[in-house]
């Protein structure tokens, strides 16, 4: 059996991010999903991030039926996570974000014209209105 490993924010689950997860499941036979919490978000990207709580991306997460095992994440450090799985699956915007390389990482390519930060930035201009 094959294991594979991926991890994200989720925030306002999208197109994009469902597109990952079923071409991340064509890279294994279990896939661990690894969800950021709020502070390690805010850490990452900014004070204004994640648009939607942990609990709310959670709830979208495990909607989606795409994840094995949901990883809620409380750190950076992926080290004890792809020690026990085969196949590190990353988005190509991942390719220089992360502070660790793996020897058995995969990268698959964005869904064009998709950009959570965007959709934020629209929901954000409709709440000002």
């Amino acid at each position: 059996m094959k294991l594979g490993f991926t991890v994200g924010v989720w925030d306002l689950l999208h197109e994009g991010h469902i597109n990952l997860l079923k071409r991340a499941k064509d890279h294994c036979d279990y896939l661990f999903v690894g969800i950021m919490t709020d502070f390690w978000v805010r850490i990452q990207k900014d004070h204004n991030r994640p648009f939607e709580s942990l609990a709310q991306r959670l709830v979208n997460l495990r909607n989606t039926n795409l994840t094995d095992k949901i990883i809620i994440l409380n750190t950076l450090d992926m080290t004890p996570y792809l020690q026990m799985v085969d196949v590190w699956i990353k988005g190509s915007d991942q390719k220089n974000m992360l502070p660790i390389q793996w020897d058995n990482e995969v990268f698959l390519s964005r869904t064009p014209n998709i950009s959570t930060t965007e959709l934020i930035e629209k929901r954000r201009k409709s709440k000002d209105k």
